[in-house]
Parts: structure tokens; C-alpha cells; sequence
């Protein structure tokens, strides 16, 4: 973890004997916010860092959700926004991404989200035997979309079940 920084935690996943904890980093040390990579801390249940994993995901990328499936992680969440250098507004839609990760390799899964509109995220992933459950929302608000508008302020909901 040393030569990262955390920038917020927006997931948290439990698995035997260790979690994951999810967010965004910023890479680049010393750069602007214009682009955040996804960030997932693993830890014992002790508290002790056990191994980071970045994943540099089109433009800016931030992890949301995750769940484990024995030794392998899957982690999901939103990639492909653009922001201010303030790091305060959002001026492109995102999409949603889903990887794997097993030891030190971090798979990208292609194929596994289904097509999506405007802005959208992975914000839940559920593993059973052999299937992925798959949540999120499109067609959703992005910084100042209701600056005129609050109605504006809305998404739709999207799930998929993937079984291999």
C-alpha cells in the first residue's frame, strides 16, 4: 500500500479470513483528480494490509462493489468519466466494469455486463455456485444535472445473472 493514497472507501467486502476494502486512488502522486484509478485494499481480519490492487480503467475508474469466491474476488464498479482538476464535477457519463482477482492477476470480464445507456454503474455483485448476480443503474445524473432541474435526479435500475 505505501506510495498510495486512499482517497474515500465506497465498499467493503468480507471474505474467509480476509476483506476488501473498495474505492479510488490516485495513482499519479501529485497529479490533478482528472484521472482516479480503482483502488482494492485487502486486509486481514487482524487489520493487516495484506496487498493492494490498482486497476486503471478508461479515464477514471472507481471500485463500488465486490464479493468473493473462495480465493477470487470479483470487483465492479464504474470507469470512463471525465472531471474537473477540482475533482468536483462529473462532465462525462460513466459505464461499468467487472474484474477478477485471484492472487496478483486482475482479469477484466468482457462479455459478463449487459449493454447499458447515459450514465451507469455495477453497484452489486453476488456469487453463488457458479453464477454472478449483477446490479446497477443507467441513464443516471451526473454533477449538474439538476442544477436546473431536481426531477432531473434519477436513474434506472438494471440486473443480470451470469452463470459459467
Amino acid at each position: 500500500m505505501k506510495g498510495l493514497r486512499l482517497l474515500r472507501v465506497f465498499g467493503v467486502a468480507v471474505g474467509e479470513g480476509e476483506l476488501a476494502v473498495l474505492g479510488r486512488s490516485r495513482r499519479e502522486l501529485g497529479r490533478d483528480n482528472t484521472e482516479l484509478h480503482a483502488m482494492i485494499a485487502r486486509l486481514s481480519r487482524d487489520g493487516v494490509p495484506l496487498r493492494t490492487h490498482t486497476f486503471d480503467g478508461v479515464d477514471s475508474a472507481l471500485a463500488q462493489t465486490a464479493a468473493y469466491d473462495g480465493g477470487a474476488l470479483y470487483v465492479g464498479g464504474t470507469e470512463g468519466w471525465l472531471q474537473n482538476p477540482s475533482g468536483r464535477s462529473l462532465f462525462t457519463p460513466g459505464h461499468p466494469f467487472l474484474v477478477r482477482i485471484e492472487g496478483g492477476n486482475v482479469q477484466r470480464l468482457h462479455g459478463f455486463l449487459p449493454p447499458t445507456t447515459g450514465h451507469a454503474e455495477l453497484r452489486a455483485v453476488g456469487v453463488g455456485k457458479g453464477t454472478l448476480l449483477l446490479g446497477g443503474h443507467e441513464n443516471g445524473p451526473i454533477t449538474h444535472t439538476a442544477d436546473a432541474d431536481r426531477s432531473l435526479v434519477r436513474s434506472d435500475a438494471w440486473f443480470a445473472i451470469r452463470s459459467w
